[in-house]
């Protein structure tokens, strides 16, 4: 007799099915990854668009479209400084909402733990790119090591932390209101105080 392959069945054959219990496929990951990359890709790309609407308005208005950046000291580089993390803040926002709407998940806690990983992402390739910057002196202007006003500098990295913490709060409401679940709980109340 000729050995058969594992999975060769003769014509009418009948094959002996068993079924699996439901619990197999219930445990599963609350993280899933590929919203979250979908949602860093448009917070980054959001951000980055807006800034540059920042950097273009703020260099015609100052010298006519001058190649210098603007002091950080005048009207065009204060706003700048200003536009920069509300950039970032819209861009986390978008980025959150569309996280979740692409998320087969749903609850409060799985929309808050997408939107602080979103903000961990987002905030670290930032930061990451910021200090790669800083280290090419031609690039910024700043050179690491070189002596500043160190009140500017505190006031800029409170503004900073400020301004990153404003960001995780936008990234979190942008996951939780993206939320379908939460959207059909908010849906449900409404039509039963209609009622």
């Amino acid at each position: 007799m000729e050995a058969r392959r594992p999975f060769e069945r003769e014509p009418g054959e009948r094959v002996e099915t068993r079924p699996v219990e439901a619990t197999a496929f219930q445990l599963r990951d609350l993280v899933h990854w590929g919203p979250v990359w979908s949602g860093f890709l448009v917070a980054t790309a959001v951000t980055a668009l807006l800034v540059s609407l920042g950097i273009a308005v703020s260099l015609t208005a100052t010298a006519g479209g001058a190649a210098a950046p603007p002091a950080p000291g005048t009207p065009a580089g204060t706003g700048l400084g200003i536009w920069a993390p509300i950039s970032l803040i819209i861009g986390l926002f978008a980025g959150g909402w569309l996280m979740m709407r692409l998320s087969s998940l749903g609850g409060v806690f799985v929309s808050l733990a997408h939107g602080v990983l979103l903000w961990a992402l987002t905030v670290g390739a930032i930061a990451f790119l910021g200090a790669l910057g800083l280290a090419m002196p031609g690039v910024t202007g700043v050179i690491p090591g070189m002596p500043g006003d160190a009140a500017a500098t505190a006031t800029g990295a409170w503004g900073s932390f400020i301004a990153i913490l404003l960001a995780l709060g936008a990234a979190v409401l942008g996951a939780w209101l993206g939320n379908p679940g939460v959207r059909a709980a908010r849906m449900e109340r409404l039509e039963r105080a209609a009622a």
